[in-house]
């Protein structure tokens, strides 16, 4: 497997890393990284890392991992090995991972739509970005959007955030509000 690694402290710095997998535990599944995003966002995530713990979502490998970070992003990836019996061989997800060719994961609260990331030091990050949709059981999903959605769904769950941000703090006083992104 192979990680792209960038240096946290000098953000022009970066790695790819050549990395095995080991043998999948009870409950583990093993996606098959297809697309993903690359944006400003993503960015932000880099720069905000350590503040906003960005950085502990993946955690990378090699001669000294501790200046290193991987930069998550937004993409779809499909299951090539389970050891988990609700996530089949086959399933197609959309998430947050990381730009790599392979990911271990450990999904919990399995539903038909959705299942929640486990892997011991997720549980205590932000869990919307636990959060993947098992997207071959969304009613019309078709990988024709695939491209659309990787960039366009975490603006689209932001705006309604910042939405809710605004009306619960009365619009801050503001007489009008411009948003140029």
């Amino acid at each position: 497997m192979q990680e792209f690694q960038t240096n946290k402290t000098d953000l022009t710095q970066s790695r790819i890393i050549d990395s095995s997998t080991a043998a999948l535990e009870t409950g583990q599944i093993k996606v098959s990284i297809d697309r993903f995003a690359f944006t400003a966002n993503n960015i932000t995530y880099a720069v905000l890392g350590d503040r906003l713990r960005y950085w502990e979502f993946f955690e990378p490998q090699g001669e000294g991992s501790e200046h290193w970070g991987i930069i998550p992003v937004w993409g779809f990836a499909d299951v090539t090995e389970s050891n988990c019996d609700d996530v089949p061989v086959g399933d197609r997800l959309f998430g947050y991972f990381p730009p790599a060719h392979e990911q271990v994961m450990t999904p919990s609260k399995v539903s038909a739509g959705t299942f929640i990331e486990a892997s011991d030091h997720r549980t205590s990050l932000p869990a919307g970005y636990n959060l993947y949709r098992r997207v071959k059981a969304e009613p019309g999903y078709s990988r024709e959007m695939d491209n659309e959605r990787m960039l366009l769904f975490v603006l689209h769950l932001t705006s309604f955030c910042l939405h809710d941000m605004l009306v619960s703090n009365d619009w801050f006083g503001a007489e009008q509000i411009v948003i140029i992104s």
